[in-house]
């Protein structure tokens, strides 16, 4: 069994042309990858460390896109912050590099983390991505779903097309660009993606040059709107905990 397309394969994402790289992704609250074996027992994560067995996981092979090995990986579960893979994976298809991005309204139910964006004050759009995919910033999320469709609403919409052109095998639900679930916050129930597909929209990010160089950084600075420097910490412990690693993202 293997996840749908491989290395030679490409898919045009609104206009776009991604190329669809096979990668390692891991469960329990992190999509992962290595770029390289590690060495000796020392790159092996402390189960100890772990807060509860995963309820789902996958390992693919790097080279042919190959299950080597999973649990419930067709299950639809919730991704929580996860879900930002697909909302920078959108983004960076509809926005220039060079774009700005801005949070259209105030959105006082969302939770940390943030980096502090204020309704109406444009921020360059690679911050922006850096922030969503480094602390998984939910304004950044939200800045750039407003500024690619108008609203979070709309932004669902574009999701969940986005699952469709993909060909996202397990019809995930899509909904909020931030992974949201609580139901305050979130959009409807929030999202829901088996870890098959979230596998996939792994292999899809690391395939996108700006994205792979966000997710295996592991400290940003940069200077805010309005003069305020920042100073961030990718919160993804896999990069320091297991050499070798490249990313990708967290999710709780």
């Amino acid at each position: 069994m293997a996840l749908t397309a491989g290395l030679a394969v490409a898919l045009a994402l609104f206009g776009i042309l991604i190329g669809r790289i096979p990668v390692a992704a891991a469960a329990n609250g992190q999509a992962a990858s290595s770029g390289s074996p590690p060495s000796g027992s020392g790159g092996l994560v402390d189960p100890t460390n772990l807060l509860a067995p995963p309820r789902a996981w996958i390992l693919v092979d790097v080279s042919n896109g190959h299950v080597l090995g999973g649990s419930n990986i067709h299950q639809d579960l919730s991704p929580a912050s996860l879900s930002k893979l697909v909302t920078a994976i959108i983004a960076v298809t509809q926005l220039p590099a060079n774009a700005e991005v801005t949070l259209l309204a105030s959105e006082p139910a969302l939770p940390p983390l943030m980096l502090g964006m204020k309704p109406g004050t444009p921020w360059p759009f690679t911050d922006a991505l850096e922030g969503l995919l480094m602390i998984s910033a939910n304004d950044a999320a939200v800045a750039i779903a407003d500024t690619v469709a108008g609203s979070r609403p709309a932004f669902s919409l574009v999701m969940r097309s986005y699952g469709q052109l993909m060909g996202l095998v397990d019809h995930p639900t899509l909904e909020d660009p931030a992974g949201l679930d609580d139901g305050q916050a979130s959009l409807g129930l929030g999202n829901r993606v088996s870890a098959f597909d979230m596998a996939t929209i792994a292999r899809d990010s690391l395939s996108i040059p700006l994205l792979a160089g966000i997710v295996k950084t592991q400290q940003f600075s940069f200077v805010a709107p309005g003069g305020v420097p920042y100073s961030l910490t990718n919160i993804n412990g896999f990069l320091t905990s297991y050499p070798g690693a490249i990313g990708i993202k967290t999710g709780y």
